[in-house]
């Protein structure tokens, strides 16, 4: 299930909960906007020094300290810790008072404390609270709660699934209450800042951004216990399996809230004791959990915590077979969940009660209900700022569309709409990037986004630094830098919204099929996974293994390909699994193949058949992000670039030495890539230069740019006008990041420039403008990255697709550089007389086979990949003058 964001707005102890009229009318007509302490004792009989200290108080969040000081003023006594509802209305009572109504500067104090407690009951007067009080503010000249009611609509923007305006208006009350010294505005939006990161799977990022958050309000000896920030760090350790550490937490912030009595935080923790429980395997215990939970949530009128409880009672109960309570409980969550109008939830709850109603044979009212899901879903993909943003959320919303396919699959049996439903997920950020043409913005230069040229310099840095101790400080600044980075794509979203998005029909698909071709779509799941095969004539569904069993085989099979073995019993399993009930003696030859999970890591031409002959040897191998990319990409027809080949090498010194020498015997221990941008000693890769030079040979001296050795740099290599080129060929360092995609990176020599950072990352080529049939990607785990359920692989492959690749020829893990070098010797050789791209690369590999043996392990020639359409053929460029070497 997704992870919400969480609305802190009354984990202080019911704010204001039912507090006398007299000190509310003497707060506000404190007209502080910037509140300061007072030294005066709670016994103290003096009016106006206890409201001036219970005004800074709440000023800086702490309202558990200020109640007291409200209540004495007042001569009344303290407020209840009771329910959000009553409060709301009375702030609305207060609202009509004429004194009230009068004074704006007290209308706007009661309407920023209505709005926070609204948060939790009703999202839409929530934000008319906040909208009212964003106009009294400006109106006062009042610049803190401009600040504040700007950051609050932001968190109202996410609640309504408006990540794009969201995502603005948070940042820019970051920025202005950091600017301002607003500690308790800055740790609040820093921590909301957080639970989105976390809501669309960057945990690691969230930590970072919520320790500032506590380094922030702890600066400040009298702000409150930090429920809001620490509750959300106990999530996002969750969310990073970091139980221990989670649990510790909980216990600690548990007890505190039991002993001020604060309900919404007493709530949010017994939930995430629940799933902590759940998590280690302690269902009794996680039950438990919930249900306190539920009752705390429905005691304080907390109706979205009680939905988010409901839900995983419901999930329970249906483990436990008991349909009647689980139906009870999700229906009581989506109740719940509609009065807070909560649409990053509410597909969940839905996705839920669909799944009963098929487990009750209702096949048709369960379509209806995943349809109305997936409905909500479309509007928040819409609404995604950024293609980052819009995969993250696809990762988090996959199961939505798993089920759904799994129900036409099965019991509607309708090929169709199954494949039109995975299709609407599969691949879409990519497909929506295609289909808006944002294949713009070649300069997209760090003086044009000062938080991207600090990015730029932090991992110049790193890339120097060589103590552990500088380089975990760098990295705490870089997550930051990144957390606050806004990749300025906001037209991404703007253009989409006036392009419908449709996945490609199946007939649609089928007509872009060659005759030779037949496409595999892999759709993992539980108890069963699924392969769509299709042709241009026929399509069908065929059952495979539960998903953890197809994974754990690939697993197994990656382990021994690491270890080099020759052969491997998980190779012909998987074959067995995946390969032999959909490709007989008569299919055809070229496989397109769309995996899904762990199958995207899986080299599937060395896969074994019966007869103990890899797939390789008879079939030739594409891969594709979905069938809708592969239409797209197929339909672009061929390049119109002028030049035929740009070459980059991190190269160092002449060529490397012959090569007659039997290749076993020369491996050299070279690597192309560093397993993070803490390792700053890169050496230059010994056959590059050889590499990058052969290719352009083949693809014709005189249309062939290289660019080598010293002027292998970025700063050269985004000079060039890359969108002239036909084939971008980078015999490169690489960096896989999964935890942060977008950090994931080709690895050149630093520049001249001071914030030449010497990396092309992912979101640098996203915003690149090519033209390329085919980006040759001669660096170590180029393929590989971040899994985002249905939405695939985040990685450098995808990112050079988006900026307008036709084919990406990339690597699953760290490659040899002999190797590759003799690889891709042997594929330009194969491109130059004709073929098209993927039985270049077949080919290839056969011939290193053929050449030094069959028992050469897999881990040597099998490594690069075709992603894309897999039919381009690229003419040779003349071969009148030279290449030209810059």
């Amino acid at each position: 299930m997704s992870k919400r964001l969480r609305l802190w707005f009354g984990l202080a102890g019911g704010a204001l909960l039912a507090f006398g009229a007299v000190a509310f009318i003497l707060f506000f007509r404190a007209r502080l906007q910037k509140p300061h302490p007072v030294s005066v004792e709670i016994g103290s009989t003096d009016a106006q020094a206890l409201l001036r200290q219970a005004d800074y108080l709440a000023y800086l969040g702490d309202w558990q300290k200020a109640r007291p000081y409200f209540a004495r003023a007042a001569n009344e006594a303290d407020v209840e810790h009771g329910s959000y509802t009553a409060a709301s209305h009375y702030l609305s009572e207060q609202l009509r008072n004429p004194v009230v109504q009068t004074d704006p500067r007290l209308k706007l104090r009661c309407l920023t404390i209505k709005g926070i407690v609204d948060l939790n009951t009703n999202t839409s007067v929530a934000e008319a609270d906040w909208t009212e009080a964003l106009r009294l503010a400006e109106e006062l000249h009042d610049p803190v709660w401009e600040e504040r009611a700007t950051g609050w609509l932001g968190i109202v923007d996410f609640v309504n699934g408006k990540s794009t305006q969201a995502t603005r208006r948070v940042l820019k009350a970051i920025a202005e209450a950091r600017w301002r010294g607003d500690i308790d505005a800055e740790a609040t939006f820093l921590t909301y800042f957080a639970d989105g990161l976390v809501a669309i799977n960057r945990p690691s990022q969230a930590v970072t951004c919520l320790n500032e958050a506590l380094k922030v309000e702890k600066s400040n000896p009298d702000a409150p216990v930090l429920y809001r920030t620490l509750i959300a760090k106990i999530d996002a350790l969750e969310e990073l399996r970091e139980y221990a550490q989670a649990r510790a937490l909980v216990a600690q912030t548990l007890a505190e809230a039991r002993r001020s009595q604060t309900l919404g935080a007493q709530a949010e923790l017994l939930r995430e004791t629940g799933q902590l429980d759940r998590a280690t395997g302690d269902i009794p215990g996680a039950e438990a959990a919930y249900e306190q939970a539920a009752a705390v949530s429905s005691q304080a009128s907390l109706p979205r915590l009680l939905a988010e409880s409901e839900f995983q009672l419901t999930d329970l109960y249906r483990e436990q077979g008991d349909l009647a309570k689980a139906q009870a409980a999700v229906s009581q969550g989506i109740e719940a969940v509609r009065e807070v109008e909560a649409p990053y939830e509410l597909p969940h709850y839905l996705a839920v009660e669909a799944e009963l109603k098929e487990s009750g044979h209702h096949s048709r009212q369960a379509d209806q209900i995943f349809g109305q899901a997936e409905d909500l879903v479309e509007g928040m993909l819409m609404d995604a700022p950024n293609s980052t943003v819009e995969t993250s959320l696809l990762g988090a919303m996959s199961d939505i569309y798993v089920q759904h396919f799994r129900l036409a699959a099965l019991s509607l049996k309708n090929v169709d709409e199954a494949f039109e439903i995975v299709e609407q997920a599969r691949g879409r950020a990519l497909a929506d990037t295609l289909r808006s043409h944002k294949r713009r913005m070649e300069k997209n230069s760090a003086e044009e986004n000062p938080a991207k040229a600090q990015i730029e310099d932090l991992q110049r840095q790193l890339r120097q630094m060589h103590t552990s101790e500088e380089r975990a400080e760098f990295l705490d600044k870089l997550d930051v830098a990144e957390a606050m980075f806004a990749n300025n794509e906001y037209e991404h979203a703007q253009i989409r919204r006036l392009v419908p998005t449709r996945p490609v029909s199946l007939s649609e698909f089928q007509r872009s099929l060659r005759p030779d071709e037949i496409a595999l779509e892999y759709v993992l799941a539980s108890p069963n996974s699924f392969c769509l095969t299709i042709t241009q004539k026929t399509a069908t569904i065929d059952p495979l293994p539960a998903r953890a069993q197809i994974e754990a085989a690939v697993g197994y099979y990656l382990e021994d390909l690491k270890a080099k073995k020759p052969f491997s019993m998980p190779a012909q399993q998987l074959y067995a699994w995946l390969l032999a009930d959909c490709v007989g003696k008569n299919a055809p030859r070229k496989l397109v193949l769309v995996p899904d999970g762990k199958l995207n890591d899986l080299p599937f031409d060395t896969l074994v058949d019966l007869s103990g002959r890899y797939v390789l040897e008879s079939h030739v191998v594409a891969v594709a992000p979905s069938a809708t990319v592969f239409h797209m990409l197929r339909a672009e027809g061929v390049s119109q670039a002028t030049y035929t080949f740009l070459g980059v090498g991190y190269s160092k010194g002449p060529t490397a030495a012959s090569s007659d020498t039997p290749l076993p015997d020369r491996i050299q221990r070279d690597v192309r890539g560093i397993f993070g941008i803490d390792n700053p000693m890169l050496s230059p890769l010994p056959y590059s230069r050889e590499e990058v030079q052969s290719a352009a040979q083949f693809m014709g001296l005189g249309s062939s740019i290289v660019l080598l050795g010293s002027r292998a740099t970025k700063e050269n290599v985004v000079a060039e006008p890359l969108v002239n080129f036909k084939i971008l060929h980078f015999a490169v360092h690489g960096i896989a990041d999964e935890h942060n995609p977008d950090r994931s990176a080709l690895v050149f020599r630093e520049g001249t420039k001071t914030n030449d950072d010497g990396l092309l990352q992912v979101r640098d080529i996203r915003r690149l403008s090519l033209d390329a049939d085919l980006v040759t990607l001669s660096a170590c785990d180029t393929g590989v990255g971040k899994i985002e359920g249905e939405e695939g692989v985040d990685s450098l492959t995808g990112a050079f697709l988006m900026a307008g690749a036709r084919n990406v020829l990339a690597s699953l893990w760290s490659v040899n550089d002999r190797w590759t070098a003799t690889l891709m010797d042997k594929f330009y050789r194969n491109l130059a007389d004709g073929m098209d791209v993927s039985s270049a690369l077949r080919q290839a590999k056969l011939d290193i086979l053929n050449q030094y043996g069959a028992t050469v392990p897999p881990r040597y020639w099998a490594g690069f990949v075709l992603f894309g359409e897999g039919d381009a053929r690229i003419s040779r460029g003349k071969n009148a003058g030279g290449i030209q070497q810059k």
